[in-house]
This record gives structure tokens, C-alpha cells and sequence, in this order.
């Protein structure tokens, strides 16, 4: 599914290695790190939003390295930011009509996830959304038909007990699919039953950062 070779990040004046790093069909990446250590970078360069890095991207045997972030978009990479990034002017259909380019497949996805998670005033603006809300419409703009790969930079954060709940379900449903995931959270008890790997950037040295597989899920 995806492959990171030879990859180091940089961000300002630290330099962060990953390596060699692979996530295959179906699987979930937990991945956890202080503060500035670089997880929604590793995130943004997957996605093509940060392009300061050596290396190379491998997506479905295919090397999508130089690519921009709408057309690793069209191949099923999809990225849910830290902080939702809604266009707060649009209403939320026409804010699923934004991300879904109006496909009937799409759009019908998205509004039955919205449903599920009691998101159901298409007219009200984003702007009157609750931060959780915001949370839940990002997520499930990402969750379309042809997504393979999700990259969720904190998903959990700001969303009710029972929301979360439906939303473990909702992921495992498509890991079983086949759907991968990078999953930036800090709430590791909540997808622990999604995880298969565990990954951690560590400070080695003054703006030097690791990459390192964890093994166990169980954070402290």
C-alpha cells in the first residue's frame, strides 16, 4: 500500500528520519511523539502538503513522490488536519458538495455518515458547527468509496464519548475493508483494537529526531 524509503523529514532546523517504513493493505499505524517531534509533518508530507524531505513515496507500487496533494487525492490518499480546516462560509451540504465535486456516490457517502453521527441541518452554516462537529464533518469527507489510505492527524479529540464509539466502528469497518490508516491521537486506549503497529518519534539529539516502532499499542 504505501512505502516510505530512505525518508527524512525537515522541519525548520530539525531533521526528523523515518527510514524505511511500510503500511500494507488493511493496516492501522498508531503513531505518537511529543510535542514538535514531527507527526503531523510526517502526515503533511505523505499527503503532499509538505514537501521538504529526501526520499522517496511508494503508493500502490507506484512512486508518487512528486506529486501534489489533489492527485495523490484521486489515487485514495486522504488527510483529515489537526484542526478540521472547514471552509466556515459554506453551508454543510455545500460543503460536501465542495470535497465530493458533486459525485452522487460520494455525496451520498458523506451524508450517510453525517446521519449516523446526528449531523443533520445540511443548511447551517460551518461556522455555527461545534468543534466536534467540525471534527466529524472533516472525518467523514475523507471516508469516501475510493479511499485507501487514511492519514488522521488527531480524529478523536473534541468528539462525544457515544461519537467516538461510532467512529471506532466506522474505521474498523473499513480496515476490514481493506482501508489503511496513519493515525496521529493521543487518546491511544480509544483505537487500540484498530492498531497494528505503533511508531514514535524520540528525540536522539538537538534537532535530531527517530522514528521508532514501538511493537506494543499501550502507551504510557
Amino acid at each position: 500500500m504505501l512505502e516510505l524509503k530512505n525518508f527524512t523529514l525537515k522541519v525548520g532546523a530539525m531533521r526528523l528520519y523515518v527510514g524505511n517504513m511500510e503500511v500494507r493493505s488493511g493496516e492501522f499505524i498508531l503513531l505518537t511523539g511529543d510535542n514538535g517531534t514531527g507527526k503531523t509533518s510526517l502526515l503533511s508530507a505523505v499527503a503532499g502538503l509538505h514537501k521538504d524531505y529526501e526520499g522517496s513515496i511508494i503508493f500502490n507500487n507506484s512512486d508518487v513522490t512528486s506529486l501534489y496533494t489533489y492527485q495523490r487525492a484521486r489515487l485514495g490518499i486522504r488527510y483529515m488536519l489537526q484542526n478540521a480546516n472547514i471552509v466556515n462560509t459554506l453551508s454543510v451540504e455545500e460543503y460536501v458538495f465542495l470535497v465530493t465535486h458533486r459525485e452522487k456516490k460520494k455525496v451520498n457517502t458523506v451524508l450517510e455518515i453525517l446521519d449516523v453521527f446526528g449531523i443533520k441541518n445540511l443548511s447551517q452554516k460551518c461556522e455555527d458547527l461545534s468543534y466536534g462537529q467540525k471534527k466529524l464533518l472533516s472525518i467523514s469527507s475523507c471516508l469516501l468509496p475510493d479511499t485507501k489510505l487514511l492519514l488522521l492527524d488527531e480524529p478523536f479529540a473534541g468528539i462525544s464519548f457515544d461519537n467516538k464509539q461510532l467512529l471506532v466502528s466506522m474505521l474498523l469497518n473499513f480496515k476490514q475493508q481493506g482501508g489503511s490508516a496513519i493515525i496521529v491521537e493521543h487518546q491511544v486506549d480509544t483505537i487500540q483494537e484498530l492498531s497494528d503497529k505503533h511508531f514514535s518519534f524520540l528525540v536522539k539529539d538537538l534537532g535530531y529526531v527517530n522514528l521508532i516502532q514501538g511493537g506494543a499499542v499501550n502507551v504510557a
